[in-house]
């Protein structure tokens, strides 16, 4: 085994350390297990348990898929700006050259702050990293990045403005038009991603990392709504090739929280690994939540496309085919 590329992944990680230290950010460090999740209906769960010694008692718990259930529970109690690099589980995902079930991801929460904000800071953060740690990084992969609305997004890639798609019978109408037959029972955020992932995503590293911005609120998330527009206050970051931050000004609004883990709830709970939905959680909003922007972003993914790699395996030191390789085979 040759540790090249563990070294200059270590490297990396001193340096996100020291960036967001400087920023005046603290390191925080949750666990990775809980008795209940944050509901969130793409993603299936690894279920495990705790056994009580010298008691018949056994408690489920979940491997999170992130730690932000444990994070906002801090920014509540008065942490101030956050930060945490922690290992994450996502089950049922098929193994590819960006997939794995068991990865790295570095959160951060920011009081005060929106989602553009966030965004300013991921570029510094970028170029703070590459000045200081990988100065042969390729031209691609540095900043500034492209910057795209969903809406712009969509105009140059599906060949139509979202915003002219709105409604179901319209969006069907224009996927059948560019060869994407609308599948039975789908709803409007089925439509959207099945067009989305096939015309516009693959287009979205060619020539230079890109940011895509203001998503379609009718996709449900915690991210706050853009007052008087259909989007929401989101963005993702497209860099060599792999999809590697999502970020949102985070919703605050009790109502609308609720409302979300409501609509999520009964898809999670009878979900292939069925889940306890955390229905305490949306509590901590009835008291003054502060206003903040919260930014996940795939460490494995980030290394790979700084590193000029096009996969994760190798800056990922085990990926699950090393794990169960008689069962899985990892996709090249």
């Amino acid at each position: 085994m040759e540790f090249t590329t563990t070294k200059r992944r270590a490297e990396i990680t001193a340096r996100i350390r020291e960036f967001f230290s400087e920023q005046g950010y603290l390191e925080v460090e949750t666990p990775i297990l809980a008795p209940a999740v944050i509901p969130e209906s793409h993603l299936e769960a690894f279920r495990t348990e705790y056994i009580e010694p010298y008691r018949d008692t056994r408690t489920p718990l979940f491997l999170l898929p992130s730690p932000e259930i444990w994070m906002k529970k801090l920014i509540a109690a008065g942490s101030g700006d956050i930060f945490q690099i922690s290992r994450c589980f996502r089950n049922a995902e098929d193994p590819s050259a960006s997939h794995n079930p068991e990865f790295t991801m570095l959160e951060w929460y920011t009081i005060g702050a929106d989602y553009m904000e966030s965004l300013d800071r991921f570029e510094s953060l970028a170029e703070y990293v590459i000045a200081r740690a990988v100065p042969d990084a390729p031209e691609a992969v540095r900043p500034p990045y492209r910057r795209f609305s969903m809406n712009e997004a969509f105009s140059l890639y599906a060949g139509f403005p979202l915003v002219e798609a709105m409604e179901f019978p319209a969006l069907a109408d224009r996927a059948r038009e560019i060869g994407i037959e609308p599948g039975e029972g789908d709803d409007w955020s089925a439509l959207f991603d099945r067009v989305f992932l096939n015309r516009v995503e693959p287009r979205l590293s060619e020539g230079h990392g890109t940011i895509v911005y203001d998503y379609p609120a009718t996709v449900a998330t915690l991210a706050k709504r853009k007052s008087g527009t259909p989007w929401s206050e989101r963005w993702e970051a497209y860099i060599g090739g792999f999809e590697t931050v999502n970020c949102y000004t985070e919703e605050t609004d009790p109502r609308r929280v609720a409302e979300f883990f409501e609509s999520e709830r009964n898809t999670k709970e009878s979900a292939a690994v069925p889940v306890t939905v955390d229905t305490t959680f949306p509590k901590l909003f009835e008291s003054g939540f502060p206003d903040c922007s919260g930014a996940a972003l795939g460490l494995d993914r980030f290394v790979a496309a700084l590193l000029g790699k096009q996969r994760i395996k190798g800056v990922a030191l085990f990926v699950i085919s090393d794990i169960i390789p008689y069962t899985i085979q990892h996709r090249r």
